[in-house]
């Protein structure tokens, strides 16, 4: 199996287009919101965001002044993204991608990588392939900002 298992795709896809998504709760992960709103919060820079879903989280840094791009395998999830941006008159770069097959030009371009139930939704198998990637996009002394999922439930999905 890889990371493009159409199993995998299909299975995101379709959550998104049925809007079976009980994690997305229509905003930013608050966590995320606190942490920019600190004193000690870095400097804005570029950001991507991993399996960013309908973008909640991308969208706030990118109010924050981040240059952020979200990208997701799952259509209805970039294209609910994307339309967002629009809404809200921001500039958020929304792309249909596989993180496992992000173009070689990305490597070493954010100073930032955004995590927030990504590495939880993919196979555990695939955790350091995503660790690897993650650590490619990053400029040197790039940092990744995450928010993880740490509790295990029978059969995964989400896996903590």
């Amino acid at each position: 199996m890889n990371a493009n298992d159409c199993t995998q795709v299909n299975f995101w896809a379709q959550r998104y287009q049925s809007d079976q998504t009980p994690w997305d709760k229509g905003r930013a992960a608050p966590a995320f919101a606190h942490w920019l709103d600190r004193s000690d919060t870095p400097a804005s820079g570029r950001a991507i965001a991993l399996g960013c879903g309908r973008g909640h989280d991308a969208l706030l840094f990118a109010e924050r002044g981040f240059e952020v791009i979200g990208v997701d395998f799952a259509p209805a999830a970039i294209a609910a993204a994307k339309a967002q941006a629009r809404t809200r008159n921001l500039s958020v770069d929304f792309q249909e991608r596989d993180i496992f097959a992000l173009p070689p030009s990305w490597q070493g371009q954010f100073d930032y990588v955004l995590e927030h139930t990504c590495f939880c939704a993919i196979n555990p198998d695939w955790r350091d392939r995503y660790v690897q990637v993650a650590h490619s996009l990053l400029k040197p002394g790039g940092e990744l900002i995450g928010i993880f999922f740490t509790h295990s439930r029978p059969g995964g999905r989400p896996s903590g």
